[in-house]
């Protein structure tokens, strides 16, 4: 994984930095650590995510994936309002989807 760590005064890229599998991976455990600690989230707690397609959005899905969390991507072009009530209705898509699947895979698995 690679990633731009500065831009020169012409706006043109420095060359990527990139970073072992070792070093994402402890990336994501301080960002899971993160969202646990200091927003106090549980499983399925829905967490959206502002950023284009960068490492730090790698990472952040990841770390969701790690806790049990339902990560989001937003938009920078809605408005917060419609954002939330949309974010919402699709958690609750999710918890549905979820639901199914586990009483899916019990009855599979029995």
């Amino acid at each position: 994984m690679g990633e731009v760590i500065a831009r020169d005064s012409q706006g043109k890229a420095d060359p990527y930095t990139w970073i072992t599998y070792n070093q994402a991976h402890a990336r994501a455990q301080r960002i899971a650590t993160g969202l646990h600690t200091h927003l106090q989230l549980q499983r399925q707690g829905v967490v959206g995510v502002f950023s284009k397609n960068h490492a730090e959005w790698i990472l952040t899905e990841t770390a969701c994936n790690r806790m049990g969390y339902v990560s989001s991507p937003m938009r920078k072009s809605c408005e917060m309002s419609r954002m939330l009530r949309d974010e919402q209705d699709a958690a609750s898509e999710s918890r549905r989807w979820f639901s199914r699947e586990r009483r899916r895979s019990r009855v599979y698995t029995t």
